[in-house]
């Protein structure tokens, strides 16, 4: 019964941040889509707040480990690096401030195809997350393999993306100053799915009891 608890505990914090995530992606993509900079400014504060969310989280794993059996102690332990990841994914999707401030500073047009595929990717991601969501309510092992298998695509399709644009480059249907503004995006996409797929991996019972 106890280890349910504290397994529990730390669900609801984990949701409670993939709620922010979620919106911090839903706000990088007004910024690509509206050019708004007030969009950013949204982000970044969403950024520190989810921050502050992880530190809370982990401080608390630090409070309970003292006084918890093994188990309880290698869950507890689990649900930290599970954080770890969440804080890296923030920071990524802030990240997405720099390439973004500069296409709306600069005015630069994405080819209606790289608009297409930046929403897709944006969505791919929404999903993700809303996946995580379903997680905490039911905590099941065959969305966590969603998880894991979604954020595999969202990599395979980034980096179809990257091989693609540059071939629009090359044959000048894309404007020059677009592509390392794309191509910083797309890295930055595959950073947030393979964390995505980590923290699937440490929830689902390949890595142990959750």
């Amino acid at each position: 019964m106890a280890k349910r608890h504290v397994v529990s505990e730390q669900f609801v914090q984990f949701g409670s941040i993939v709620h922010k995530l979620s919106a911090m992606i839903g706000t990088a993509r007004d910024a690509f889509n509206r050019h708004q900079r007030q969009c950013l400014q949204d982000l970044d504060t969403l950024r520190a707040e989810a921050e502050e969310e992880v530190g809370i989280a982990k401080q608390r794993v630090a409070e309970l480990l003292g006084n918890k059996s093994e188990d309880e102690r290698q869950n507890l332990l689990k649900f930290h690096s599970i954080y770890s990841h969440q804080q890296i994914t923030a920071e990524t999707i802030a990240n997405l401030s720099e390439p973004l401030n500069r296409k709306i500073k600069e005015g630069v047009l994405f080819s209606s195809k790289a608009v297409s595929e930046t929403n897709s990717l944006f969505d791919h991601q929404l999903g993700i997350m809303q996946t995580f969501k379903d997680i905490v309510q039911t905590n099941d092992e065959l969305l966590k393999n969603r998880v894991m298998q979604e954020s595999d695509k969202l990599v395979e399709k980034c980096i179809e993306f990257a091989t693609e644009h540059e071939a629009r480059l090359v044959e000048g249907l894309c404007q020059p100053q677009a592509a390392p503004i794309y191509l910083r995006m797309l890295d930055l996409f595959q950073t947030v799915a393979r964390h995505a797929r980590e923290v699937a991996h440490l929830l689902s019972d390949k890595s142990g009891e959750v």
